[in-house]
């Protein structure tokens, strides 16, 4: 084997080791797992709403939509909400409210938190990482684990915004791109082998139809179940999954191979050369 074989060996096992260390596929990642019920985070759980109304308001009429706590203040919201009726859900369709179970100061504590945070994030890294999830896929690690995980499937950037400190927050979509899930697609193709759909365009684009989708894909799974109208919203990241699918050799061009980049082969495999400092130890 020729010295440039084994360089380029060596430069692949490098790559993929580097790629492992970043990608997180455990139960910490909200994006393999995320908390439902009853929470002390800042997380918000929207309640008896249908994502296909608010994806619309939203994105497709680039409305905002306001926030509402419960209405009886003195009671603690269950920790699992039955399910409501669909008819019922569909007769709260008739204005711009996101429904919450939080108590009044607890909602408004929560909203300041996350737009205190999101504007933090955003200022440091350069990103948005405030999210509202539509539809989750309960599904299971293993078919003898009885400790169910919620995955997000689709999120819609927002940002909070407010007209002064006495009004109420709104959420409204940046315009930045509509995701689905990469984290827990990866999770389940790696585990299970089940394909997970992706949005292939966003013209008419329908929450249902996509939700319909993964139901197919999952149709084998008995306790598994796609949780069509569960809205959240909280911060996820993508950046460590985008940086562990750019460094697969595959999604480079031939003739440009991520591996062959010099400054990539003295990082991860031949180092630097080290140069004489300027001043030397003895010099004043």
């Amino acid at each position: 084997m020729s010295s440039s074989d084994i360089s380029g060996t060596n430069i692949e096992k490098a790559l993929e080791k580097a790629r492992i260390e970043l990608l997180d596929q455990t139960g910490r990642n909200k994006l393999i797992n995320t908390s439902r019920g009853h929470s002390k985070s800042i997380r918000i759980d929207i309640v008896e709403e249908l994502s296909e109304f608010v994806y619309t308001r939203l994105v497709t009429e680039k409305k905002h939509m306001f926030f509402a706590p419960r209405e009886k203040q003195d009671e603690e919201p269950p920790l699992y909400e039955e399910e409501t009726d669909e008819s019922e859900l569909e007769a709260l369709q008739s204005d711009n409210i996101l429904q919450t179970d939080l108590s009044d100061s607890r909602l408004q504590h929560n909203l300041r938190r996350l737009e205190y945070d999101a504007r933090t994030y955003e200022s440091e890294q350069g990103v948005n990482l405030l999210y509202l999830a539509l539809g989750f896929l309960k599904w299971y690690e293993d078919e003898n684990s009885d400790v169910v995980r919620y995955a997000p499937l689709l999120l819609i950037p927002v940002t909070l915004t407010r007209k002064s400190v006495n009004a109420r927050f709104r959420a409204v979509h940046t315009g930045a791109e509509i995701v689905t899930n990469l984290s827990i697609k990866h999770r389940i193709f790696n585990d299970f082998g089940i394909e997970l759909p992706t949005i292939e365009s966003l013209d008419e684009f329908s929450p249902n139809t996509y939700f319909d989708e993964v139901w197919e894909a999952i149709a084998d799974k008995p306790r598994w179940d796609v949780l069509d109208n569960d809205i959240t919203m909280w911060f996820y990241s993508f950046t460590r999954f985008l940086m562990y699918r750019d460094l697969l050799t595959e999604n480079w061009p031939p003739q440009n191979q991520i591996g062959n980049n010099s400054l990539i082969k003295n990082l991860l495999v031949d180092g630097f050369e080290t140069e004489n400092p300027l001043c030397g130890e003895n010099d004043n």
